[in-house]
């Protein structure tokens, strides 16, 4: 893989911007990162180079279904609700709709204010 110059007669804010988006136009992704990382150490008062770091990072995985838990039920409410629920988040347990609403945030309320556990509870959003 090529390397992207880092010669110090581009140092500064805009010019270690100009250097990550040109290892992102010749897809050098993981120079990018490593760019972006050491722009922030220098600059890290710059919003700017903040986000660049932040947006580039590697995919995180936040959330996933419990092992050993069966969620076909939760699954079969998801397909024959489908429609119902345009651009909303919902909560099921089972076969039962515990909270539906835009914001996130929201249905994760109701659904501990019910007493239920987040662990047992399937959280998805429905496309628009």
């Amino acid at each position: 893989m090529a390397r992207i110059e880092t010669k110090k007669t581009a140092r500064g804010e805009k010019g270690w911007i100009r250097r990550i988006r040109q290892a992102l136009a010749q897809e050098h992704v993981e120079e990018a990162r490593r760019l972006a990382a050491q722009a922030v150490q220098e600059f890290p008062g710059s919003e700017s180079l903040q986000k660049l770091h932040h947006v580039l990072q590697p995919p995180r995985v936040i959330g996933t279904l419990p092992a050993g838990k069966p969620w076909d039920k939760e699954r079969a409410w998801l397909i024959k609700n489908s429609k119902s629920y345009p651009g909303m988040w919902v909560a099921i347990r089972e076969d039962h709709l515990i909270a539906a609403h835009s914001d996130l945030k929201t249905v994760l309320e109701t659904v501990q204010q019910n007493g239920f556990s987040l662990r047992d509870i399937l959280i998805h959003r429905f496309s628009k």
